[in-house]
């Protein structure tokens, strides 16, 4: 969850009738979004800090005695246990601070012990899963924000609806919701969600970057509830995630630039009339909503209720 202050700036460009906030705040609990990819020891090292290489670049840099120790390691074709053991072993030997390498990020006291007990295990793949990233800098993307916000929006617009038109329909009743739900034109039609209504196509979030600090891998914990009580599963998990206030005793603090394109809604038809959409709707929905999520998942995670 990120935490928003009170301090923001507010501006309207008159001309365009562009309403644009940004807003100051921190984030309380981690954050991962990843960017689909895992990561193995040829990838990455370990140190104080870990390491994101890569492999051509990271060998192109060494001699070429070296270089040719690394070739017979794969002379033989397909690699195998003892090989890949080997190559872990080559890379992390040979690398220093003065090896190139694409960014870093901090590592987690388990993470890094983790790495030292099952470095030698070829069959412990340890993949790890890094943030997102633009320019080698971890980002939140302004996507994801704003699908945060959606959620947040549909809950306070939800309290105006007692019985959908479309029951069980998730998409239809969202339309709903949202005031762009087009009715049957004809007997035996259905109702359908039209998107030229979409009224949050007039939001616009920008990415938050974050500082190349704010970010660390950590092990994630997961559990499985075995008789009424909660046991730690031997699934292994690495994610990058942001450094929180509440997880990591630190701060991270973030801007968020919210944009409202009243220029959009005005010369789109569809729209007029329709649901309004304004900075303190998003800020008084988010805050109520995300308010009890946040007292729903502390007293169910760390109340044991």
């Amino acid at each position: 969850r990120i935490r928003i202050s009170i301090t923001c700036e507010v501006s309207m460009n008159i001309e365009r009738r562009l309403e644009r906030v940004t807003l100051k705040g921190e984030i309380l609990t981690p954050i991962h979004i990843g960017d689909g990819t895992d990561l193995e020891p040829l990838d990455y090292v370990i140190d104080e800090s870990l390491y994101r290489i890569n492999l051509g670049s990271f060998l192109s840099s060494l001699n070429p005695a070296v270089q040719q120790k690394f070739k017979s390691f794969t002379q033989k074709g397909m690699l195998g246990r003892v090989q890949l053991v080997q190559i872990r072993r080559f890379i992390k030997e040979n690398f220093s601070s003065h090896s190139p390498y694409l960014w870093k990020a901090e590592v987690s006291p388990t993470v890094k012990q983790l790495y030292i007990e099952k470095f030698e295990e070829p069959e412990n793949q340890l993949l790890i899963s890094p943030f997102i990233r633009s320019a080698d800098r971890p980002i939140i993307p302004g996507s994801s924000l704003k699908g945060v916000i959606r959620t947040a929006l549909l809950n306070h617009w939800s309290k105006e609806i007692e019985r959908p038109k479309v029951p069980g329909k998730y998409k239809e009743v969202e339309a709903e919701m949202l005031k762009a739900l087009d009715p049957p034109r004809r007997d035996g039609d259905r109702y359908k969600f039209n998107i030229d209504k979409e009224i949050m196509r007039a939001l616009r979030i920008e990415d938050i970057m974050l500082p190349d600090d704010g970010t660390q891998f950590g092990k994630v914990s997961n559990f499985g509830i075995k008789e009424g009580v909660l046991h730690e599963t031997n699934i292994q998990m690495i994610r990058e995630v942001s450094i929180s206030t509440l997880s990591h005793g630190g701060s991270c603090p973030v801007e968020v630039a919210i944009s409202i394109d009243h220029r959009y809604i005005k010369h789109n038809g569809s729209l007029l009339g329709r649901r309004d959409l304004d900075i303190d709707t998003v800020l008084s929905s988010c805050d109520s909503f995300y308010r009890r999520v946040l007292q729903d998942e502390r007293k169910r995670f760390f109340y044991g209720r």
